[in-house]
């Protein structure tokens, strides 16, 4: 990541880590889901499903590559989204390694997978089927 100069690592290291969260649930979890008549049907986060600390992996690594922009104040740039930007597709990328099927909907929940799956006729069952039902 290029923050330009980065002033604070701590914060910054924060602000990234928070965007990858994010960006994992939007990935692997977050859907709006609206009724006939435009009412949401899941309002609450009962229903509505974001990452906990339970769903995270043990490790978030950051690694500032560090490059002053001559347009920002003391170097620095904007951090905003660019924590968030890669996860979703690097995500659907490991699917398709790991499945030979492109994603192209969020989030990609267990039962959009095992949704694609079907629809390829790709069964946990069938040769070389331990792979997919890791994923599974």
């Amino acid at each position: 990541m290029n923050p330009g100069r980065v002033l604070n690592p701590l914060t910054a290291r924060g602000q990234l880590t928070g965007a990858m969260v994010q960006a994992m649930g939007s990935a692997l979890s977050e859907k709006l889901i609206f009724s006939s008549n435009g009412a949401m049907r899941n309002p609450t986060l009962t229903d509505y499903k974001i990452p906990t600390a339970r769903d995270l992996p043990a490790e978030l690594k950051t690694i500032f590559i560090e490059t002053p922009d001559a347009t920002g104040p003391f170097g620095t740039r904007g951090l905003g989204e660019h924590g968030a930007v890669a996860i979703p597709p690097a995500i659907a990328n490991a699917l398709y390694v790991a499945l030979g099927i492109d994603f192209y909907e969020l989030p990609l929940t267990p039962d959009a997978v095992l949704r694609a799956l079907k629809k390829t006729g790709i069964r946990p069952t069938d040769k070389g089927g331990e792979k997919y039902a890791r994923v599974l």
